[in-house]
């Protein structure tokens, strides 16, 4: 027995593949903009990678206002922008010790920056849902 797709079904597939796409390319982008920065941070100062987690921050906070406040498309964001920005640190020269650790805070920071932003401003949706009730 073949189970075939409805158009609505097929619909929504394509809705999400299209949402996993745009995160993934956001994140993609984020993780390249923040390892050039972060790399040219890194050049001036070590300390400076204070900077890296401050721009990590930043961005967990921009993303928000470009994808939508799921699960699935903030794992994939955080995940190919910190894959990308590991890859150009390692491919740079950066140390193994100082890589884990600039890859572990900038989880936590865009970790950070997605929950705040979810707590502080929820949903417009959210808020028009609670006030029907």
């Amino acid at each position: 027995m073949t189970v075939e797709n409805t158009p609505e079904e097929s619909s929504k597939a394509k809705a999400k593949l299209k949402l996993f796409a745009k995160s993934l390319g956001l994140g993609i982008i984020e993780g390249g903009i923040t390892a050039g920065l972060g790399y040219a941070l890194l050049r001036l100062n070590v300390y400076a990678m204070f900077g890296i987690l401050l721009l990590w921050l930043i961005f967990g906070w921009f993303s928000t206002y470009l994808i939508s406040n799921n699960a699935m498309e903030i794992i994939t964001t955080m995940i190919s922008g910190n894959v990308v920005a590991g890859v150009i640190y390692y491919f740079v020269g950066i140390s193994i010790w100082l890589l884990s650790i600039l890859i572990g805070l900038s989880i936590l920071f865009w970790m950070i920056s997605f929950t705040t932003k979810i707590l502080l401003f929820p949903s417009k949706k959210l808020q028009e849902e609670n006030q029907t009730s």
